[in-house]
């Protein structure tokens, strides 16, 4: 499986652990490579060696959401030079909701912001 080595890298063990739903892989145009996870409320990202799986730098905790319950399954997209990052937040019950964040860098932690429609 590919993800193996980069599941191993990373610290997360199974695709299907509870706590780690979905990790996704960002392919950045700079040629870097991100691996986003969620675990304990809270988005975290890490860039990785897409060819060994190794973690480039330390895994970082990016983006807790905006206050709903049970934020997990990050996705992050580029456009427009700006780095936007859904989440899913209120688990399966009432309240559920996809919320999205901007920032102009990927890893600088606390910059995510809310986006809003204009």
């Amino acid at each position: 499986m590919f993800l193996r080595p980069i599941l191993r890298a990373t610290g997360a063990t199974d695709l299907r652990r509870p706590g780690r739903h979905r990790p996704l892989l960002l392919f950045d145009d700079d040629g870097k490579v991100y691996f986003l996870s969620n675990g304990n409320g809270c988005m975290s990202i890490c860039e990785i060696d897409i060819r060994t799986g190794e973690k480039l730098a330390p895994t970082r905790p990016s983006w807790r959401g905006t206050g709903g319950r049970y934020p997990e399954a990050p996705h992050l997209y580029k456009i427009d030079g700006m780095y936007y990052m859904m989440i899913a937040e209120g688990g399966t019950e009432y309240g559920h909701m996809e919320t999205i964040a901007r920032s102009a860098s990927p890893t600088d932690r606390g910059s995510l912001r809310p986006a809003t429609l204009s």
